[in-house]
């Protein structure tokens, strides 16, 4: 679970950048992107844009009794780069 400063940061970021997005439901999203990529054991980045902001974030994906996990490890909004290393799906 992200903690709530962190959390509190990332939405501040996005309101700067005018997203109206949760930081949770984009999280969720990228991690599911990163799921259908379906590379177990491989850090992989992928990439969406929210208007003219670009967001990029870095996971792994294992595989425990057939569900995929995905760990994100960082996020970028804009500029800014956010630690997460946290799990998501």
């Amino acid at each position: 679970m992200l903690n709530e400063a962190l959390y509190m940061e990332m939405e501040k970021t996005l309101r700067f950048c005018h997203i109206q997005e949760e930081a949770e439901d984009i999280l969720l999203e990228l991690a599911e992107e990163l799921a259908d990529l379906g590379c177990i054991g491989k850090e992989r980045i992928v990439n969406k844009s929210y208007g003219k902001t670009k967001i990029e974030a870095c996971g792994v994906c294992t595989k425990e009794e057939d569900e995929i996990q995905v760990m994100i490890l960082w996020m970028i909004i804009g500029k800014k780069k956010f630690d997460i290393q946290d799990c998501f799906l």
